[in-house]
């Protein structure tokens, strides 16, 4: 099964980088999302997600109505072709996938990943 079929459904919003946390956490909340990627030019450059609201906002005391998700995001997350199956060598290692989820840029899915091995790394 392909990655694409495995999401298909799932509903996105891509953050801009200069969006607050606010304004993200908002749109995240009304369309029930737990992450989200962030965009620049069209490009993607990060991923915010819940865990990252969590722990650079709540546990720092951040102001989310003046902090900007450059500040707090998880910087440049890994990608994949839309047409990846779901078991490549790189999801049967060690890693624990965060989060897969449609990005902006058409064509690409991006993933956050927790690994404790090297072969995720390539």
């Amino acid at each position: 099964m392909l990655i694409c079929d495995l999401i298909k459904n799932q509903d996105t919003y891509p953050a801009e980088l200069g969006h607050t946390v606010l304004q993200t956490v908002c749109a995240m909340v009304e369309r029930n999302i737990g992450a989200v990627p962030v965009v620049h030019n069209g490009k993607l450059v990060g991923i915010f997600s819940e865990r990252d609201l969590m722990r650079r906002v709540v546990a720092e005391s951040r102001d989310p109505r003046s902090t900007c998700l450059a500040e707090v995001m998880t910087d440049d997350p890994l990608t994949i072709a839309r047409t990846t199956t779901s078991k490549p060598a790189w999801l049967s290692c060690a890693a624990t996938v965060s989060v897969i989820c449609p990005s902006a840029t058409r064509g690409t899915w991006w993933a956050w990943f927790r690994c404790a091995t090297s072969c995720c790394t390539t």
